[in-house]
């Protein structure tokens, strides 16, 4: 050691607080192991700082020399040791899920098919005319519906009754728990009611659009078994759509029957009621035979206004005794008792019943006889309609985007799941990463 780094190691020996500077440099370089962050004048030594006070701690001394080298050493170790458990646990928790992801789904996982298909619904509303509107407005067959028949197939689609008849149909599960599907992919064997039906509405899924119409998205490991079960959710979606107003037209249809029933035995009491009484009054038609007296006791009273101008016109001339004068009386006499006679039959029959009487009983039964005929024409129309909407479907489907057999897998599912599986472990990994950071700082680690 020469003498002037000697003296420089003394220096530093009996003065703690003073930075030696190596004679060997050139002026204002420090060494790059200190570690401070600007350059100082060209001195020798620098002063000492002024000592604190005994009560005040007194800093430690900034390390120089080799002890100065060893501790940036230790520090950058400590950096790079860090530095090294960050990327282990980075590699470890983010960058092998995202690898094992990646190489599941472009190398192992079975490739996926989907069979995509729009449907929308219809009601048939036909024209009626005015006298089929009265028809149903009597006989209560008009249907509003106000269901959305929308939001049912929607569900219809996601139901575990669909599951089952499509597991009926096309074996679902057998087909869906294949051995030669990759472990991830395919359906458990033993897998549980609730399970199979997860598994399926992952597998056909149903969305609705903003225009009311249906999207609905059938995924397979084969292009002709998806477009198969395509087709089997599309049949099954309408009939149960046309089924849903099957009963009612159904029901319509038993009504109507039993209507027309109902008023044709209402005819018959009608008709048997009106002729037990023509029988028990002995006139086929009171109402005729009033009008028959009624015009009777119109003429008697017509022939006895003229007899009486007669008498009046002979009494001016004549002598009350006179032959002429008392055949008129006599005339008079008997119209007058005719005309008696006839006022009492009209008022009067031989049961001491007023025809009057009489007349309003035989219309009201005539009126119930012609009203029971008008509402059994009604109650057959009514059939007719009833069985014409029967026959007639009036919810159903409309696939204006049929399904169709997809020509190659889907290929966005490799990049999609890589790409979800680095998202969600970068996530993990920071709140992971913060919650053990907290933990530390609380627990002074």
């Amino acid at each position: 050691m020469s003498d002037t780094q000697q003296n420089n190691s003394a220096a530093g020996d009996s003065n703690p607080g003073a930075v030696v500077v190596r004679a060997d440099r050139p002026a204002g370089k420090l060494r790059k192991n200190q570690g401070w962050g600007r350059n100082l004048p060209a001195t020798r030594e620098l002063p000492p700082s002024t000592p604190l006070a005994p009560a005040e701690p007194v800093a430690p001394p900034m390390p120089t020399g080799e002890s100065a080298a060893r501790y940036s050493q230790i520090l950058l170790d400590i950096q790079r040791a860090r530095k090294r458990r960050f990327l282990l646990r980075l590699t470890l928790f983010v960058g092998l899920p995202t690898l094992a992801t990646f190489l599941y789904t472009f190398f192992w996982a079975a490739p996926r098919y989907v069979a995509e298909f729009e449907v929308t619904y219809q009601t048939y509303q036909p024209i009626k005319s005015l006298s089929a509107g009265l028809v149903e407005s009597v006989l209560g067959t008009s249907q509003n519906s106000t269901i959305d028949i929308g939001a049912i197939v929607y569900q219809y689609v996601r139901s575990e009754a669909l599951m089952s008849k499509l597991n009926a149909e096309l074996n679902l599960k057998q087909y869906y728990s294949n051995p030669k599907i990759d472990y991830f992919s395919r359906l458990g064997a033993d897998a549980s009611s609730e399970k199979q039906l997860a598994y399926y509405r992952r597998h056909i899924a149903v969305s609705e659009g903003l225009g009311g119409y249906l999207t609905i998205d059938v995924t397979a490991f084969d292009p002709q078994y998806a477009l198969a079960v395509a087709k089997a959710v599309d049949q099954a979606c309408d009939a149960m759509v046309d089924n849903m107003t099957a009963r009612v037209r159904q029901d319509e249809v038993r009504f109507a029957e039993a209507e027309v029933t109902r008023q044709e035995e209402r005819i018959r009491r009608a008709r048997k009621a009106l002729t037990d009484f023509q029988n028990a009054h002995g006139d086929l038609d009171p109402q005729r035979m009033a009008t028959q007296l009624g015009q009777i006791v119109s003429n008697l009273e017509s022939q006895l206004a003229t007899a009486r101008a007669e008498l009046a016109d002979a009494l001016s001339s004549m002598r009350a005794d006179s032959p002429r004068v008392v055949q008129i009386k006599y005339m008079i006499a008997a119209l007058e008792q005719q005309l008696r006679q006839q006022q009492s039959r009209l008022a009067n029959t031989g049961g001491n019943t007023p025809y009057s009487q009489i007349l309003d009983q035989y219309s009201a039964l005539q009126l119930e006889q012609e009203f029971a005929t008008k509402t059994y024409s009604a109650a057959e129309q009514g059939l007719a309609l009833a069985r014409a909407d029967a026959a007639r479907q009036q919810n159903y489907l409309v696939d204006f985007a049929p399904p169709s057999a997809p020509d190659k897998a889907t290929q966005s599912f490799p990049l999609v799941y890589t790409t979800t599986a680095f998202i969600v472990a970068l996530l993990a990994f920071g709140i992971g990463s913060l919650m053990v950071g907290a933990f530390r700082d609380q627990a002074g680690i």
